[in-house]
């Protein structure tokens, strides 16, 4: 038995990526869509979205996103639509109370780590989270945060989110399902596909994906791993759809995109990347003074030191002449 989100969606079935605290580009995002108006009011019918994860942290509009998403989701439902939320690895640590990656204007708003921690706690307001399904498929598509790998499929898609749900429930952080292995961390299953178009393994998760079930799976949609744009590999079947959306990100821009799923077809909206598709960097990129602020010469560099400091450089460079010479 599948998950209940396994549906045949008739109408339009939309997916964007990691929001990341930028309510102002997750606007853009679902506008692009013509899935909302200005004002965050759904008008997208009967479709479907589904939203990666990632909702939370980077961004000072992580709690913001949430209540409008669950207002969306409410909205939906009554159009006849769905808004379809998948868990994140960032929603999983702010469970655990990490806020490392949480907005400093987000701390202040909520007083404190302990408080916006409490927020994510099993009586707090966005509980509702942690019931969210870590893989849902829809009309043939899987989607997961980060990735599906042989291991994690041991189980059946509803039992791997049942787990998911238990050790959460448990405060299991340690259990590989919720550690660098697991649905919300893995990049195994794009790695090898970034690299020289290695598609074995998507293969075999597909056909593994098609074994326990009784219809079709033809296509994994994943979020995580940051792409220059929304990159289809391995002959369509995996799309990858970070494309650090917001602009707290390091690699963050105003790269908006989304996928379109309608009549067994695959359209992207946004700017599309089938073959220079390449991994996120490891390392940030170093900030580059624009020229305006340049300095052009010696003394435009030392005009804003203290003269001591003036005095000492030069006494320095004097004494390293002086040696030179000898």
């Amino acid at each position: 038995m599948w998950p209940l989100l396994f549906v045949a969606v008739t109408a339009k079935l939309f997916a964007i990526g990691d929001l990341h605290g930028d309510a102002h580009n997750a606007l853009r995002c679902l506008q692009l869509c013509n899935l909302t108006d200005a004002e965050w009011r759904w008008t997208g019918g009967e479709a479907t979205l589904v939203q990666m994860g990632d909702v939370v942290d980077r961004g000072p509009d992580s709690i913001q996103l949430l209540h409008l998403l669950m207002r969306l989701r409410a909205q939906a439902a009554a159009a006849g639509g769905q808004v379809v939320q998948l868990l994140g690895n960032h929603e999983v640590m702010a469970f655990k109370g990490r806020v490392v990656y949480t907005h400093k204007k987000e701390l202040g708003h909520c007083g404190g780590g302990r408080n916006r921690t409490a927020l994510f706690a099993p009586d707090g307001p966005f509980a509702y989270l942690r019931q969210l399904d870590s893989v849902a498929v829809l009309d043939h598509t899987a989607f997961v945060h980060a990735g599906l790998t042989l291991s994690l499929l041991r189980s059946s898609l509803p039992q791997l989110n049942a787990q998911v749900r238990l050790h959460i429930q448990h405060s299991r952080w340690r259990h590989p399902l919720l550690t660098d292995n697991g649905v919300h961390w893995s990049r195994e299953l794009i790695s090898g596909a970034l690299k020289g178009g290695k598609c074995g393994l998507v293969r075999a998760v597909l056909d593994r994906l098609n074994q326990q079930s009784n219809t079709t799976v033809l296509r994994i949609v994943v979020g995580h791993t940051i792409q220059p744009a929304i990159t289809l590999l391995c002959n369509d079947t995996l799309i990858a759809i970070d494309v650090a959306i917001s602009s707290y990100m390091t690699m963050g821009s105003d790269n908006i995109g989304a996928v379109v799923f309608e009549n067994g077809r695959v359209r992207v909206l946004g700017i599309v990347n089938r073959t220079a598709a390449v991994a996120a960097p490891k390392r940030k990129v170093a900030f580059q003074t624009p020229p305006e602020l340049r300095p052009t010469s010696v003394m435009q560099l030392l005009l804003p030191l203290p003269l001591g400091v003036i005095f000492v450089i030069f006494a320095l460079n004097l004494k390293r002449r002086v040696r030179l010479r000898a």
